[in-house]
């Protein structure tokens, strides 16, 4: 008889407060969506990162500082200057006003460079498919971030090509300028080159690629 009016009490109980089960319910739901919907510690520092990375940039904006060549694509600055990649790739960067020229021997010995198979000067082609199509800061039109590009149409000859770096005219007051060459092959680096310039007139023999 106890145990009956004890189950009727509990019963009763739960029948007069049923609404306390939803109102459990509905708490449950609400923490279970609090707990997946609030930020993380690692969301938190995203935000912060997010929002240095923003202030980093309105600080260079306002210096207006001058990017480098490591902070620009190398790849990104031919493509603006209209440079073409071919079977056979040199590529000149520097980065003041200064006035050098990049030069080609290719192998029947024709001689690529500003006055000679270039796309500025005269528009042809050697016989071996090669042309200057970039060249920057000739006849004092400065740039401080120049580029010269010489390339040869698929498929070039077999035999060597030479490569090297004039410095045809200084327009600053650096007492070095130093420069990359890079040498393409199908559009891939395979030799890189760093130098620099101390003397106008100067001249660097820097490769010969056995293609």
């Amino acid at each position: 008889m106890e145990t009956e009016k004890t189950h009727s009490k509990t019963s009763e109980f739960f029948y007069t407060n049923w609404w306390l089960f939803y109102l459990l319910i509905f708490i449950l739901i609400g923490l279970l969506f609090f707990v997946g919907c609030h930020p993380k510690n690692t969301s938190d520092l995203s935000v912060v990162h997010a929002k240095l990375s923003t202030l980093e940039d309105q600080i260079e904006c306002g210096l207006k500082r001058k990017k480098t060549i490591n902070e620009r694509s190398e790849d990104q600055r031919l493509r603006d200057a209209g440079g073409q990649i071919g079977c056979i790739n040199a590529t000149l960067y520097w980065n003041t006003e200064d006035d050098l020229d990049l030069h080609s021997m290719d192998p029947y010995e024709n001689h690529i460079y500003y006055s000679n198979f270039c796309k500025r000067s005269d528009g042809f082609f050697s016989r071996a498919g090669g042309q200057i199509d970039v060249d920057m800061n000739a006849g004092g039109s400065g740039s401080n971030e120049p580029v010269e590009n010489i390339y040869y149409k698929c498929t070039p000859p077999h035999g060597g090509y030479k490569f090297f770096v004039n410095f045809f005219a200084k327009s600053t007051q650096n007492k070095e300028i130093p420069y990359t060459l890079k040498i393409r092959v199908d559009g891939e680096v395979v030799q890189e080159f760093q130098g620099k310039f101390t003397t106008e007139k100067e001249t660097h023999y820097l490769y010969k690629l056995d293609y």
